[in-house]
């Protein structure tokens, strides 16, 4: 069954019933709309013999859990530390522009505070990423701009302290060396309460230009600061190899303490006469920056 608000708006969704009794036999039971509730009946024969406590095991969850505006992209994060420590990065859209919004939450989900918005007419936000640092006490969220003037696409970042619940709007504008288009954004974590207070972005890189996915993408990295509202500190490449096309990055953080290593996971698309050849690249980026061979 599903309830509606006034408006006719679908809330609630009641499904099936399950009895469970104290040895964890289970029985299906039947539901029926009466007035002023739900009426539940149960197999007597079946009740006869079950081993009680028993409890009554219905599905029942909200149908419509955020609404307004269509939702595109969606990422989480969750902090361990502090108090609204779920973090929800959602894209929404309003025809064709698209619009950033960070918020934090219960661990529930519930009570939810806006915490940050990119909204502006003049590009559309989207592909959202969620990173926490544990030493920084902050968490990143990346995510890119495609730019309407020019036609363009540009990797930014906001960093948000975990003791801070209010709104805040600082952007980082991360370079594009040569006018490059940078998107598909992905955060790493840094749990180790003893490591860096900066953590890895990794993206895709394309040409300069109007935007285009081209057949020779290339995977880059900058090291964020998570300190007050957050700087890049350098960029540099992790995979780029001529007639190789590199897409989708990953990133996780494998190493905990001060000799932390990241590793970063992308699509990779080799070129050969007469066929193709799509893999799995695995690069992995130290502490000093070094990028390792090609796994």
């Amino acid at each position: 069954f599903e309830f509606v608000d006034a408006a006719g708006v679908p809330r609630v969704h009641y499904g099936a019933a399950t009895a469970i009794d104290a040895r964890g036999a289970r029985r299906a039971m039947t539901s029926s709309l009466v007035e002023g509730g739900i009426e539940l009946r149960l197999d007597a024969a079946w009740l006869a013999s079950a081993q009680f406590p028993m409890v009554v095991d219905p599905l029942l969850f909200p149908l419509t859990v955020s609404t307004g505006m269509p939702i595109d992209g969606v990422a989480i994060a969750h902090d361990p530390q502090g108090t609204k420590n779920l973090w929800l990065a959602e894209v929404r859209y309003t025809g064709s522009d698209a619009d950033l919004l960070v918020w934090r939450t219960d661990t529930n989900g519930e009570n939810p505070v806006l915490v940050f918005t990119d909204v502006s007419a003049s590009w559309s936000s989207t592909e959202p990423a969620l990173g926490v640092n544990r030493p920084g006490a902050s968490t990143i969220a990346a995510w890119t701009r495609h730019i309407h003037s020019g036609d363009t696409r540009r990797v930014r970042l906001h960093v948000h302290d975990r003791l801070d619940v209010g709104f805040e709007n600082t952007v980082i504008l991360m370079a594009a060396p040569g006018g490059r288009n940078q998107w598909r954004p992905t955060v790493g974590h840094e749990l180790s309460p003893v490591s860096f207070t900066s953590s890895l972005i990794a993206y895709q890189v394309e040409g300069s230009g109007a935007f285009a996915n081209g057949i020779v993408s290339e995977i880059h990295g900058a090291v964020v600061s998570c300190g007050g509202t957050g700087s890049v500190l350098s960029q540099f490449p992790i995979a780029a190899e001529p007639g190789v096309d590199h897409e989708r990055p990953s990133l996780a953080k494998v190493e905990a303490g001060p000799g932390r290593v990241w590793t970063v996971a992308y699509q990779r698309y080799t070129f050969a006469a007469g066929g193709f050849e799509w893999d799995i690249g695995l690069r992995r980026i130290d502490q000093a920056n070094a990028v390792s061979a090609e796994f």
